[in-house]
């Protein structure tokens, strides 16, 4: 003994390190638990069974999103719910929580053949059942190190109604528990099931409602009565003296409920020998916080957070639960991808082609968020992002193209603009990220001639810019019509007057039949054609002009003069590109999308409104704007432009 003592006299005499220690005999074993042993305390304790189906109901809570065309996410839903799929997964989750489960897929065909999803036909998937690994058998274990399928089994078997059916293992999708560290056991079944939460959750959910029950019990003895009678023993010891000491305490219960008091013989003259009644209450100081700690022991072994675990408010002073909740869906969010993603790609090789016919490429998904943020956080995010973007932008350091790529993508991956992915969709490929068609020759005026669609109001007569005979619309003081003129439609860019069609598009092509009358001299006013954004006010306002909610306008004169100086061929000759028509009609957008701006100067020998020039950029040419200054527009003076090359 004494050779083991290498402390000092106190360990010898309180024996620590000693065999007298406790400690010295501690050893872990594994608690090994049969599937009926598994299931009585999954059904016996409350507690036991929230630690195993709250992770499973938040893995499916928000379920997913498909990524893909309209009518296809309906076909697709529609199927989910046809095989009840979030229920049933939900299902195998709860098992796999107690040690492992399975989808069952059932289709038409051998089912010991494995699934081509290549052959599978709309409607294949008949049906789709959840069973536990008890229900099971597995053979022929791979043992091959240099399979991909190592440590699986070449089939499986499943008794139904006494007759025992074989299945490839492309028809069983396995929710397996957490892999066991198989270092000198466990079989091979053993470790593809792993093993479920119940065994290491056993001791801590039994603490807990022990705990629990023992306070429980303690809540029927809260108040004790003791009755102390005088010559208890002689007064039972013949059965009149019994009989009558039964009576006397109902008379005292009978006093104790009509009177709320109890009335008994105080005794002699002298106070001996009376009966004496003492009650003593039970205090629960301690309990509570015997129980917590218990909580406390069961939510730290189940990875859950005591207030999902409990259902309680967070606790403590300025307590939000935020720092919980977003632990928790951390946890939750892991699980999804390591655990359940792998089920339901395997899962969905059925699953699409039988909703679709096919299994488009194309075709995704992603798990729903678990917190939906406020709609002002949400918004504050979208801010954030807009005001980086456009910094990032202002910068020059990613071309137009690339950069409008990008923002697209980030509106369409966050929900920001429901249904902006497919309106981009029927945007030509020359004009969806921003750019303009290529300059065909055709007078713009031609497309807006003849096809019945609504023309500048200030022309005169109100007829085609080309002069075809449409019928003329009335003026605001025609006295046969009485009607208000009505507002000319605009290009859409960055425009908030454009109006729309009854389907919500936006109607195009006024702005250009505008630029058109101009030209060809008919008389019509100064116009507006656009609104200036507020990243563009916001660098015009670094050269010390106002330009927030002003609008962008075109002046007839100021028409004539940039498409006869630089409108025509002679610009080729001095290394510009001539300014066409359709140039004109979208400078609101050149503008919005400009990045460099500075001071204009006025023509030479006259004074007037300050200008500002404003230069928007592609890969091959540079478009030099020229703008004056106005109370409330912002009047393009000159464009020309130069080719980078």
């Amino acid at each position: 003994m004494l050779r083991n003592i290498t402390d000092s006299l106190t360990n010898a005499l309180t024996g620590l390190g000693t065999r007298s220690d406790a400690r010295t005999a501690r050893v872990y074993r594994a608690l090994q638990l049969s599937g009926r042993h598994i299931e009585e305390a999954f059904e016996g304790s409350a507690m036991l069974r929230k630690a195993i189906t709250i992770p499973a109901t938040d893995r499916v809570r928000a379920w997913r999103d498909w990524q893909a065309d309209g009518d296809q996410i309906e076909a697709l839903e529609a199927e989910e719910q046809r095989h009840q799929i979030k229920a049933k997964v939900r299902q195998a989750e709860v098992l796999r929580g107690l040690g492992g489960g399975a989808l069952i897929l059932i289709t038409a065909g051998d089912p010991m053949l494995p699934v081509n999803e290549r052959t599978i036909s709309k409607g294949a998937l008949q049906a789709l059942n959840v069973v536990s690994r008890w229900h099971l058998s597995a053979h022929d274990w791979i043992d091959d190190l240099a399979s991909p399928d190592y440590g699986k089994p070449r089939y499986w078997e499943i008794n139904t109604t006494g007759r025992r059916t074989r299945l490839h293992p492309s028809r069983v999708v396995c929710f397996t528990a957490e892999p066991l560290p198989s270092i000198y056991r466990a079989s091979y079944e053993d470790r593809f099931w792993g093993r479920g939460r119940v065994p290491s959750l056993l001791e801590p959910a039994q603490n807990l409602d022990e705990a629990l029950a023992t306070f429980g019990s303690l809540i029927k003895d809260a108040l004790n009565v003791d009755l102390g009678v005088s010559g208890l023993l002689n007064q039972i010891a013949t059965e009149e003296g019994e009989a009558l000491l039964m009576r006397r305490f109902a008379a005292m219960r009978a006093g104790m409920g009509a009177l709320n008091a109890v009335v008994y013989d105080k005794g002699d003259a002298e106070g001996k020998g009376g009966e004496s009644i003492d009650r003593h209450q039970v205090t629960w100081a301690g309990i509570p916080d015997i129980i917590r700690v218990y909580a406390e022991a069961l939510s730290a072994a189940s990875d859950i957070p005591v207030t999902r675990l409990w259902g309680t408010s967070p606790k403590g002073l300025n307590a939000t639960g935020e720092h919980d909740d977003g632990n928790w869906n951390k946890m939750v969010e892991t699980g999804q991808e390591l655990e359940l993603r792998p089920c339901l790609d395997q899962l969905d090789a059925v699953l699409i082609p039988s909703a679709l016919g096919s299994r488009p490429a194309e075709i995704w998904w992603k798990f729903a968020p678990l917190d939906v943020p406020s709609e002002k956080a949400e918004t504050d995010r979208f801010k954030v992002w807009v005001d980086s973007a456009e910094k990032v932008q202002l910068s020059g350091a990613i071309p137009d193209r690339a950069f409008a790529k990008a923002y697209q993508n980030g509106l369409t991956e966050n929900g920001w603009m429901p249904g902006l992915e497919g309106a981009l969709a029927e945007e030509p490929k020359e004009t969806r990220f921003g750019g303009m068609p290529e300059d065909d020759g055709t007078d713009p005026s031609e497309i807006v001639a003849g096809q019945g669609r609504e023309v500048i109001g200030d022309l005169p007569g109100g007829g085609e810019p080309d002069g075809s005979d449409v019928p003329a619309r009335r003026a605001a003081n025609d006295s046969k019509g009485g009607g208000r003129q009505a507002e000319p439609p605009f290009l859409h860019d960055y425009n908030s007057r454009q109006p729309r069609d009854r389907n919500g598009r936006w109607i195009t092509g006024g702005a250009r039949g505008y630029v058109a009358a101009a030209a060809s001299n008919r008389a019509v006013k100064q116009t507006e054609i656009g609104d200036v954004s507020a990243s563009t006010a916001v660098l015009i306002g670094r050269l010390g002009h106002s330009a927030g909610g002003k609008a962008v306008a075109l002046d007839p004169g100021f028409t004539r003069h940039i498409l006869k100086t630089h409108g025509g061929a002679s610009e080729r000759k001095r290394g510009q590109v001539p300014v066409t028509q359709r140039d004109i009609a979208t400078v609101t957008s050149k503008l919005n999308r400009a990045t460099n701006f500075r001071r204009g100067e006025p023509p030479t020998g006259r004074q007037g409104n300050p200008r500002i020039e404003a230069i928007s950029r592609t890969s091959r040419i540079d478009t030099h704007m020229v703008f004056e200054v106005r109370k409330k527009r912002l009047v393009l003076v000159t464009m020309y432009k130069k080719s980078r090359g």
